[in-house]
């Protein structure tokens, strides 16, 4: 599930995360995305320049932390 969020939504969500055990994801240059998993749920926030995304699924956490970086690397 993909879901357009604001960008002060992400970053605070980002900033959360960590107390939620949550990893920092590398790869978005300009940016700051983090990721939060557990054995039956994956979410990813990421945010670069105006735009920020929550993507949540039932996949590896891999999938869609590539899925964010992608999608943050593209020009609206």
């Amino acid at each position: 599930m993909l879901v357009p969020a604001a960008p002060e939504v992400v970053d605070g969500i980002v900033r959360g995360s960590a107390a939620a055990g949550g990893v920092d994801v590398a790869g978005l240059p300009g940016g700051s995305a983090a990721r939060v998993a557990t054995p039956l749920l994956s979410l990813v926030v990421a945010r670069r320049r105006r735009r920020g995304v929550l993507l949540a699924g039932t996949v590896r956490p891999g999938v869609l932390e590539s899925a964010a970086v992608e999608l943050m690397g593209t020009r609206r």
